[in-house]
């Protein structure tokens, strides 16, 4: 049984590559490009440069600045005149590090490289002018840094609020004697809700408000309806407001069996055992959620919330079925993360679901049928009987005489009867 169903959907996927790979574009382009957008303009909280490792515990940046790293201890308020060393190899010297704003970066690169050449003291006031933050250490493992503004008169300066404060690990091989570090200004802490709400929540929502559209397509192409590639568009907006509704149910769902998996077990014991519901929860709307679209699609007559009803149940009645399909739609993912997800991607893996779908209907349709006495549980060997003998199964036709060589030469199979 499962052997049949992930040979048709191989050969439906093979009739229809070209198609796929097309929808693929339109559903994962727009979303990878506004997922990027997002994730740019969020604020960096960590980076590794070369050998040199950054963590921002503190940042308020008001504009896009650069840090200097240099791996030496400079004190910039013992003398006029500042003398910085070319660094060969990392010591236990200490750290400095120097905050430029990005139009003076480069001038005050310039300035501390052709100190280190010409082995030449640099002025503090032309330190000075370059820079607008400054912070030391001693240590040059594991510093912990408070970068403060700088001022003429010292005592300002040493009781200052920090701009950032950095957490720097040194490795102690050939680290370079300068290195730069690019930040952005902080964002306000309601943007950067704004943003990860936009990330995880309503991009998802939109996402997932396609599929509907995605999977009418699919089902279409695999019941062979000529049907051109720019009625993905009709299906869409024909399906999106059940999508959308669909999508924002489970998504509300997901962050709420989530957050109290994450969040709760840190409080009491009973919070915790209340983590574990979640997280069998978390469990059975995810196999639900295989089954709602392609139900929504095949049985248009369903209301939303009837079609999310009958995905349980449909959950409940298969737990083996909906195991294999889960499993097996994983590995359709990570294939498809190889390939950018152009093949076999979204719409191969909705393929799927279609095809998985609709051998349930024909089994639901069949035991409808039959005598009340007889409606015990079908074996899998029986359903595959039931499928064999469906006068309106597409499912022999499609597996006639076909074998891998029709890999190489498809037109020797003449395909079903349209």
């Amino acid at each position: 049984m499962f052997y049949k169903l992930i040979k048709v959907h191989f050969w439906n996927t093979l009739d229809n590559i070209g198609k796929f790979m097309v929808i693929n574009l339109i559903l994962v382009i727009p979303f990878l490009s506004l997922s990027y957008s997002v994730l740019v303009s969020t604020p960096k909280i960590r980076a590794y440069i070369r050998k040199i490792r950054f963590a921002i515990e503190y940042l308020n940046i008001k504009e896009p600045s650069v840090f200097i790293v240099i791996p030496q201890y400079i004190d910039i308020n013992t003398s006029h005149h500042i003398r910085i060393h070319k660094v060969e190899k990392v010591t236990d010297e200490g750290i400095t590090v120097f905050l430029a704003t990005k139009q003076k970066y480069r001038l005050l690169a310039n300035t501390i490289t052709k100190s280190q050449k010409t082995e030449t003291p640099v002025e503090k006031k032309t330190l000075k002018s370059l820079i607008y933050g400054y912070g030391t250490s001693r240590s040059a493992a594991s510093a912990l840094i408070d970068i403060t503004p700088v001022f003429d008169d010292l005592r300002k300066m040493n009781h200052a609020e920090p701009i950032a404060t950095l957490h720097i690990d040194m490795k102690k091989s050939s680290s370079p004697s300068i290195v730069s570090f690019p930040v952005k200004p902080q964002k306000e802490l309601k943007n950067v809700l704004t943003y990860y709400i936009l990330l995880f929540f309503v991009l998802p929502l939109l996402f997932f408000s396609m599929l509907g559209g995605i999977v009418k397509m699919t089902y279409e192409l695999f019941l062979e309806r000529s049907e051109k590639i720019i009625s993905i568009f009709t299906y869409i907006k024909k399906y999106f407001v059940k999508s959308f509704l669909i999508s924002l149910f489970y998504c509300i769902l997901f962050i709420f069996c989530i957050a109290n998996i994450l969040f709760y077990p840190k409080i009491t014991l009973f919070s915790t055992i209340f983590s574990v519901l979640n997280i069998w929860f978390f469990v059975f709307l995810f196999f639900s959620f295989l089954w709602v679209f392609p139900i929504q699609i095949q049985a248009p007559e369903k209301r939303v919330f009837r079609a999310i009803k009958m995905s349980f149940l449909v959950f409940f009645d298969n737990i083996i079925l909906s195991i294999f399909v889960a499993f097996y739609a994983i590995l359709l993912c990570i294939v498809s993360i190889c390939t950018a997800f152009l093949i076999p991607g979204i719409a191969s893996i909705t393929s799927f679901l279609n095809i998985t779908v609709y051998v349930v209907l024909l089994k639901y349709d069949f035991l409808k049928n039959r005598d009340m006495q007889k409606r015990e549980k079908l074996t899998l060997r029986e359903w595959g009987r039931v499928i064999a003998d469906n006068p309106s199964n597409i499912y022999d036709k499609l597996l006639e005489k076909r074998g891998f060589q029709d890999i190489i030469a498809p037109w020797r199979f003449k395909g079903m009867k349209r």
